[in-house]
């Protein structure tokens, strides 16, 4: 059966008010409004409570006949409210969204190239949304992170970029960029399937990295396609550096 306390935190949720809230604005201890909602509101302050958030003392203390004394309240007004509820026909096609954090961030392990195979990174991980995932359709289990190797994808890819891989594809896309182990060294390039299974691998900065040819008969292992980066800004455009430097 409720009770007028239920119908106390009830009121409380619907105004966006917690108990700490509710006790700063009568000048009383947290603990008196938690016995409130817990063993009902004392009748001798069912009025005030019912006045402070527009309700019927009546339906406070018996739950019967009209709720609110006047409209029922509504939360601060914010910006972003018709915002996001924009997204509710399409969560996934905000940009906003899908750049946002939240609790339900996925947390992919980084991992590093050691004797010709790769290893976790203890208590390194790159924090994506899992919105991000359902917009490419990718399952974040079959996901790792990785460090940009090399400069070869410069500026696009810079050494020391953090990098997110899908290895549930590994069949290369003709123009798509993948992490490989190639004699047991990562590297991340632009692939383009060839004819007799062979593969171009195409680096951005050619004035550093040609093109390589690979034959179908060289040792090289496609990790997983590279579906999102980051990366550090060079320098500060004022010139300023590191005093320690």
């Amino acid at each position: 059966m409720l009770t007028s306390g239920d119908r106390l935190r009830t009121l409380l949720k619907d105004c966006h008010l917690s108990p700490s809230d509710l006790a700063l604005h009568r000048n009383v201890l947290p603990q008196h409004v938690n016995n409130w909602i817990r063993r009902g509101v004392p009748v001798a302050r069912l009025d005030d409570i019912a006045e402070l958030l527009c309700v019927h003392t009546r339906w406070l203390r018996t739950g019967l006949g009209p709720k609110y004394r006047f409209p029922p309240p509504r939360p601060p007004y914010d910006p972003q409210d018709e915002f996001y509820d924009q997204d509710d026909l399409d969560p996934t096609g905000n940009p906003t969204v899908l750049a946002a954090s939240s609790a339900d961030d996925v947390l992919l392990a980084f991992y590093r190239p050691l004797n010709r195979q790769l290893i976790a990174v203890e208590h390194r991980h790159l924090r994506l949304p899992r919105a991000a995932f359902s917009r490419l359709l990718i399952n974040p289990a079959h996901c790792m992170a990785l460090i940009m190797p090399d400069g070869g994808m410069a500026p696009r890819l810079p050494l020391g970029a953090a990098l997110a891989i899908d290895r549930s594809l590994t069949t290369p896309v003709s123009g798509q960029p993948y992490a490989f182990l190639r004699d047991g060294e990562l590297c991340v390039r632009t692939i383009y399937p060839m004819t007799c299974d062979a593969l171009r691998l195409r680096a951005d900065n050619l004035g550093e990295f040609g093109d390589e040819l690979v034959s179908a008969e060289e040792p090289i292992e496609i990790l997983g396609w590279v579906f999102w980066w980051a990366s550090l800004q060079p320098a500060r455009p004022d010139g300023r550096r590191d005093e320690k430097e």
